[in-house]
């Protein structure tokens, strides 16, 4: 939307401008927050002047559901940068989150984003300012953006390349009320000696705070506790259509949840690693909410897939955990902690519930349902949260009779 559109169309012309198209307040500019004085005073013109059906009412409206966004492009070299679209884009991604208004949206153009030059540094996100990446660096829409093509990385590997040692502690830290959607979160070493905040978490780590996560991958992170995401202190985030692949540490490969109840869906956990306890994930004094979600190829000491300890009560419901090894307990292990296991396929049986099956899952090598899958069609619809109608492919979640276990649905 322009300023020139805004100065020549005037009360209801105006209004009918704005009704008859709508993409000329979509979020692809920080010009219509700048101009919501203007707006507002339109409206009162409208809803003064005798128009009919609440004119000016739907233009205030209109103004006040309108999000600014801010660019950033790591390829933007040649012009000042400020965020107001992607010629000026910021090239760094903290500037733009240290300057984003709350309510606003940061959007990430495809390339690799690193942190500054020392190890405490983190890409910490801002309450109430959502993510994206995705980009290719010229779209007007959030729905033009293509995540698997337009890879967006950030990276915590700041000193010699590949060298662990000197990577950032957390590549992310999170916010309440925040989203990180569409991005690769890899090389995170959350293993600093004597400062326990900076031992959780390689990839992600959330301390008393809830933002939502889609879309995202986490691989090849590093911690003492919870190599791809850390989860403490009632912390109770939204991870959807995730992969946690790749990641290591003491206690909770993939994800550890400390006295936390995140709500994971359509998430995959796979070849993560724990020295000790909780190969895909552990839960200690935690009940996260774990729906559709596939682990397979995890491994630790104990609880390959999942370990539970300290009156951690897990609900896991249409998830597949199969191929994890463990000393003690491929799949799910349990000390002091019963999880409600639903409508799942378990690798050598041993779980009481409705739906629990034990029998090769067939999966593909990428975690997808082979046609004969035992897993089809043998989940619970109604454990589907609310707003999910994908699976971690972006394919229909339902597709058969009923939803499938696991993170993928087979398409019929």
């Amino acid at each position: 939307m322009s300023f020139l559109i805004c100065i020549h169309a005037q009360g209801k012309d105006f209004v009918s401008l704005l009704k008859g198209d709508s993409s000329m307040i979509s979020s692809n500019s920080t010009c219509i927050l700048r101009l919501f004085p203007v707006l507002c005073i339109l409206a009162l013109f409208v809803g003064c002047s005798g128009s009919s059906d609440d004119d000016g009412f739907l233009l205030l409206a209109m103004a006040e559901q309108t999000v600014s966004v801010v660019y950033v492009d790591r390829s933007q070299t040649t012009n000042p940068c400020d965020g107001e679209n992607w010629d000026t884009a910021y090239v760094s991604l903290q500037d733009a989150l240290i300057n984003a208004p709350a309510g606003s949206e940061i959007w990430v153009a495809q390339g690799r984003y690193t942190l500054g030059d020392t190890r405490e540094v983190s890409f910490t996100l801002k309450e109430g300012v959502g993510v994206y990446g995705g980009f290719i660096g010229d779209e007007n829409f959030r729905d033009e953006r293509d995540c698997e093509a337009n890879e967006t990385i950030l990276s915590g590997d700041i000193g010699t390349l590949d060298d662990k040692s000197d990577n950032c502690y957390h590549v992310v830290t999170g916010a309440d009320n925040a989203i990180l959607d569409g991005f690769i979160i890899t090389g995170g070493n959350a293993d600093r000696d004597g400062v326990n905040s900076d031992r959780y978490g390689g990839g992600m780590s959330n301390n008393n705070s809830s933002p939502t996560v889609t879309n995202c991958t986490f691989s090849d992170n590093s911690a003492d506790y919870g190599g791809g995401m850390f989860n403490s202190n009632s912390s109770s985030p939204i991870v959807t259509n995730c992969t946690f692949s790749g990641n290591s540490a003491d206690y909770g490969g993939g994800m550890r949840n400390t006295e936390s109840s995140p709500t994971v869906t359509n998430c995959t956990f796979s070849d993560n690693s724990a020295t000790y306890f909780g190969g895909g994930m552990r839960n200690t004094e935690s009940d996260p909410t774990v729906t559709n979600c596939t682990f397979s190829n995890n491994s630790a000491s104990t609880g390959g897939g999942m370990g539970n300890d300290n009156s951690s009560d897990p609900t896991v419901t249409n998830c597949i955990l199969w191929g994890n090894t463990a000393t003690l307990g491929n799949q799910i292990y349990n000390s002091s902690s019963s999880p409600t296991i639903t409508c799942s396929c378990i690798e050598g049986g041993g779980f009481a519930g409705e739906g629990v099956i034990n029998v090769d899952p067939l999966l593909n090598d990428d975690l997808t349902l082979k046609s004969n899958s035992p897993c089809i069609d043998t989940g619970d619809d109604v454990a589907v949260p609310d707003g999910i109608t994908e699976g971690l492919d972006g394919n229909p979640r339902i597709s058969g009779d009923h939803v499938d276990m696991g993170a993928y649905e087979y398409q019929q």
